[in-house]
């Protein structure tokens, strides 16, 4: 009884491995991009990072397209599938791209595969679960389930650093790109395969007209050109942000403006939250792009007995993830328990405040070779760091809508979270100017001293921040007292 009490819904099994086959895609693209772009392609650093902070941005933008379409339209199954395919064709497209107008176009049709599977898939396993809402009850399955999913998602992760790294050294970028085509298609067959044998049902599934379904997938055309667009001109992909946050805000004003003073108050601290963490996630993605050139540049690749490729280090984030997750998970359990919670801008006070730690290692370790290569084990020990703030912040951030935002704007409220971090993505580039090496630098000495001064930067805005999101608890409860 115990066993079945427990036991997952039918094709959970199909679902974690998709996810895993599309996170091993993604981020072997996030791992390899930087180091492609320089080498093979011989773009300077802030091209390399204008070109990956609009990726990014595109990347977290459009799931909110990929989500209403599969919401009203398509359904999440359907939606699922064709974001896997198109994430097969994109990575294969990558894979004999030898143009950078080559390379925009299947990082377009990337950034909208990711826009549908990332947005359908926690959806459609969520609806596996009873509806706590109807039988007011919850299902116990649900968080264990979900612990287990994000587990999966996060080893995606780490083979994906594995193999960007060292397939990387065996064969050329197209070689890894081709893994992840292979991925991708084998997700999509497992996805397929698993969910009809296991009968697993989509209650979104609809039956829409053509008319409608061929608007769907035109839009979906639509939006890989507009992102192909954004991705060759750094200058319209802010105009694209200014107008996504433009409508934003029009849409979110008409929406809550009948609601009572205390959830304003609430919302105002989810505008604050959502708003400083575009700077936190500025500042993470920085691990694709100024921090893999970083390494590649002056970072000894030997740790311990091994020789570790450069795209592999950053997959190291991922590995602490997966190691200090259940224990801050514990934490927060514990603490809770006492009664001793810290409140939601204590916690991404927190997460800033390991940003700002992860910072200050790399400056240590930077200033401290003195001429010669960082030791590996300070990018290992700044790196578990950068992992304990993105649990203290990017996973409480996702809790902080249900705490904040009133029940009837969750939803939209959850686009938000995405819209600021997509914005993240595309101010990293401003971030990455400070630690841009020229190629005309060859001195060691001197690379140093720029991502020195880069890193020294980097903690000061961190801290500034760990300062600011301690000071909303006192904010929001001088509102209420008014």
């Amino acid at each position: 009884m115990y066993q079945q009490q427990y036991k997952q819904p039918k094709g959970f099994a199909a679902l974690c491995a998709t996810e895993m086959w599309e996170r091993y895609g993604f981020y072997i693209v996030q791992f390899s991009l930087a180091l492609m772009f320089l080498k093979q392609y011989k773009l300077s650093d802030v091209q390399i990072a204008a070109i990956l902070g609009s990726f990014q941005a595109l990347v977290y933008l459009s799931p909110i397209i990929g989500g209403y379409l599969a919401d009203k339209i398509l359904g999440y199954r359907h939606a699922v599938m064709i974001g896997c395919v198109s994430l097969a064709v994109g990575y294969a497209l990558l894979a004999t791209s030898n143009k950078l107008e080559h390379i925009y176009f299947a990082l377009s049709i990337i950034a909208v595969g990711t826009g549908f599977v990332k947005s359908s898939m926690s959806a459609f396993l969520g609806m596996q679960y009873k509806d706590t809402q109807r039988t007011g009850s919850q299902d116990i399955r649900r968080d264990r389930g979900f612990t287990i999913y994000y587990a999966v998602f996060n080893f995606g992760e780490v083979i994906a650093g594995l193999s960007a790294g060292f397939l990387s050294n065996l064969v050329s970028w197209s070689g890894i790109y081709v893994t992840a085509s292979i991925g991708l298609v084998l997700g999509l067959a497992i996805f397929y395969v698993g969910t009809r044998l296991a009968g697993v049902h989509d209650t979104r599934q609809r039956k829409s007209s053509l008319p409608f379904m061929i608007l769907a997938y035109l839009a979906s055309g639509l939006l890989v050109i507009i992102n192909m667009t954004a991705l060759g001109s750094p200058h319209f992909c802010w105009v694209l942000i200014g107008l996504i946050v433009a409508a934003t805000i029009v849409v979110v004003v008409i929406k809550t403006h009948k609601h009572s003073l205390r959830e304003h108050v609430l919302l105002f601290g989810f505008y604050l939250l959502s708003l400083s963490s575009i700077v936190f996630w500025a500042l993470f993605f920085l691990l694709y792009s100024s921090l893999n050139l970083y390494v590649l540049r002056v970072v000894d690749h030997h740790f311990l007995s091994f020789t570790i490729p450069t795209a592999t280090y950053a997959s190291i984030e991922s590995l602490g993830v997966v190691i200090l997750g259940p224990i801050i998970g514990y934490l927060w359990q514990r603490l809770k328990a006492r009664d001793r919670d810290l409140s939601t801008p204590n916690k991404f006070a927190l997460g800033f405040l390991f940003m700002g730690l992860t910072m200050i290692v790399l400056w240590f370790g930077t200033v401290s070779a003195g001429g010669a290569k960082v030791s590996s084990g300070w990018l290992v020990l700044a790196y578990f760091m950068l992992a304990a703030g993105e649990l203290s912040l990017s996973a409480i951030g996702l809790s902080m809508v249900s705490e904040y935002v009133p029940r009837s704007l969750t939803g939209m409220m959850m686009g938000v979270w995405f819209i600021c971090t997509g914005i993240g993505g595309k101010v990293m580039s401003l971030f990455a100017d400070d630690a841009a090496v020229s190629h005309s630098i060859h001195d060691i000495s001197k690379t140093e001293a720029i991502y020195a001064h880069a890193f020294l930067l980097y903690a000061g805005v961190a801290i500034t921040m760990t300062l600011l999101c301690c000071f909303i608890p006192l904010l929001l409860k001088r509102l209420f007292i008014r």
